[in-house]
């Protein structure tokens, strides 16, 4: 109780170092997050591009000799 008297005031955590500490790293970490969630969907889009260019467009582009208009 000594200790807290001798402060000077009431407890901020605005300026209270591990509190800035844990704040920034949870900030830190929700940042990775979403950058890795931005990867991941960039990722899937790639993929379904590639797919989709891949994939015949109609029935005559997948069998050629087989379509009579």
């Amino acid at each position: 109780m000594q200790l807290l008297a001798t402060t000077g005031g009431a407890y901020d955590p605005d300026a209270d170092a591990v509190v800035q500490d844990e704040q920034a790293a949870d900030a830190e970490r929700e940042r990775a997050k979403q950058l890795e969630e931005e990867k991941r969907l960039q990722e899937e889009e790639a993929e379904a591009a590639r797919r989709a260019a891949l994939a015949p467009t109609s029935c005559a582009a997948a069998h050629p000799r087989s379509y009579q208009p």
